[in-house]
């Protein structure tokens, strides 16, 4: 375990502990506060040698290296949480306070053909002579060191962070304002999502490509995808075991999770995007009807209406369409986009229910 000095915040805080460190932050200008007050917040991007992506609202979604990730961090009860789509499953994680130390941290873990990963972090607290927080990494430590265009109210202004684990330095850049709870748990996620899908290498079968369009931009990778859709960010894959589809996208403050199934009701495929805000149900139906032989368009229900969809690519082969463009209409409404790589009839028929219904949703 690593020892902190008397220049260093104790490791693992709590209790009587989190009064001094709350004190240390006060000193520095700091707040470790994380407000479970609703703000809006508008769409900004993430960069860094090796993330890209978009955040909105104490979320991101990106490319990690050459994968895709969701993270965001739930306000009311200060725990955060990474997605990762890797190796054909979703990996999740969560960082919280332990109810047995005190410490805030997670772990990142999952299983490939009996191969276990698994990546630690802690965070250890702050070294008051330089301010650099210190955090662990499985048995090693971590350095992270922030640095923003102006700290006003005891917030960071597109902060950039700098963490160096050892010989390692990874750098990046969230636009838009990060308190001190939000830039931990950031912390926690960009640099765990990218340590841990160093630490787990093994043969992938498919490059990481990009989704553009209007209203979508983002990346793309083995039957998922990380975007932005609108003003707000989504994260959506297919389960080829199952033939389920998850759509998860991160607006009012909230997870709004949906499946997209062959029901065994009456074995219709589709699915409903559902979530309440201030009392107010906003719900988006979709169902899958068929294709139309002659015109060769795909058939969908989206709520009460009729949408159609059709698909253009620069090769059909195998089965599958290279690099295919999208574009559904609605009534007078038309959303189109572009989506590297190959897609199989199955799998456009579910990239039309996540994406579509995220940007009607």
């Amino acid at each position: 375990m690593l020892e902190a000095d008397s220049t260093v915040v104790d490791h693992y805080i709590g209790g009587t502990d989190m009064l001094r460190l709350f004190v240390l932050f006060a000193l520095f200008g700091f707040v470790f506060t994380i407000s479970a007050t609703a703000e809006e917040h508008v769409l900004g991007k993430v960069t860094g040698k090796e993330i890209d992506g978009f955040t909105s609202d104490h979320g991101f979604v990106a490319r990690v290296g050459d994968h895709i990730a969701l993270g965001f961090l739930d306000e009311a009860t200060g725990i955060s949480t990474l997605r990762i789509w890797k190796h054909t499953q979703e990996i999740s994680a969560h960082f919280a306070r332990s109810e047995e130390d005190g410490g805030i941290g997670g772990t990142i873990a999952h299983e490939k053909d009996g191969d276990k990963f698994e990546t630690r972090l802690a965070f250890l607290g702050i070294n008051k002579e330089t301010k650099v927080l210190l955090f662990k990494v499985n048995d090693e430590a971590m350095q992270v060191s922030l640095a923003a265009e102006k700290f006003e109210n005891g917030h960071y202004l597109n902060p950039t962070y700098t963490a160096r684990l050892g010989a390692r330095e990874i750098v990046f850049r969230t636009e838009g304002e990060a308190c001190m709870g939000l830039a931990i748990h950031t912390i926690f996620m960009i640099t765990g999502a990218i340590l841990h899908a160093e630490g787990a290498e093994l043969e992938e079968e498919h490059p990481i490509g990009k989704v553009s369009g209007k209203e979508v931009e983002g990346y793309t990778y083995d039957h998922g995808f990380a975007v932005r859709v609108g003003d707000h960010i989504a994260f959506g894959f297919l389960d080829e075991a199952t033939g389920v589809s998850t759509l998860r996208i991160w607006k009012h403050t909230q997870e709004i999770t949906t499946r997209f199934a062959r029901s065994e009701e009456d074995g219709i495929l589709g699915g409903v995007i559902s979530h309440e805000k201030d009392g107010v149900k906003f719900e988006t139906r979709l169902s899958f009807l068929g294709i139309n032989k002659e015109t060769k368009v795909l058939l969908f229900k989206v709520n009460e209406d009729q949408m159609e969809a059709s698909l253009a690519a620069e090769k059909f082969e195998n089965g599958h369409y290279l690099n295919p463009v999208y574009t559904a209409r609605l009534g007078a409404r038309e959303i189109s986009f572009r989506v590297e790589g190959e897609a199989c009839m199955g799998l456009a028929i579910h990239t039309i229910f996540m994406m579509t219904g995220a940007v009607l949703h």
